[in-house]
């Protein structure tokens, strides 16, 4: 896992700050990817994913799928950085060893997702169980608070008055 950090991290920098190569379309991508990273490091992923998507909208560069999916990751946008990700993965330009790297964040996510949802089925079962328990509460102070009354005696019979 650390292995894989370490090419995460190289991969990343790699794109951050050698980006010439990258960009056929020259400067203004390149700006784009730039003002991307920037944002990145100053934790506006939100700026990040804006600027990211604006490069590869000027030219499909699959590390830029790459770079929007972490920082879906960061925002914990499950949902849109495993669609990135699986973007990134069948991008026919990724070396082997990023596109491994990507489908192990692709199986990370998946398993945080069931982790939150284990959590949150347990909180609803919590919640449910408490309820119960306060109801059957209620249900037994209701129980000693109630008088039990006796039922009346029917009249004393009197031959003018019959029952129906």
């Amino acid at each position: 896992m650390k292995k894989l950090g370490q090419i995460l991290t190289i991969f990343f920098l790699t794109m951050i700050f050698v980006p010439g190569p990258l960009f056929a379309k020259g400067n203004k991508v390149e700006v784009l990817s730039q003002k991307g990273a920037k944002a990145y490091g100053d934790k506006d992923y939100a700026s990040a994913i804006s600027f990211y998507k604006k490069a590869y909208a000027e030219e499909e560069i699959s590390v830029l799928l790459f770079n929007i999916a972490k920082c879906y990751e960061k925002q914990k946008d499950w949902d849109n950085a495993k669609k990135y990700y699986q973007d990134f993965v069948v991008a026919p330009d990724v070396e082997k060893k990023f596109r491994e790297a990507a489908l192990k964040k692709i199986k990370g996510i998946e398993e945080i997702e069931d982790a939150e949802e284990e959590q949150r089925l347990a909180k609803i079962e919590r919640e449910e169980e408490k309820k119960r328990r306060e109801e059957e509460k209620a249900n037994k102070k209701n129980d000693k608070d109630t008088v039990v009354k006796k039922p009346l005696d029917p009249p004393k019979s009197d031959k003018s008055l019959a029952y129906i």
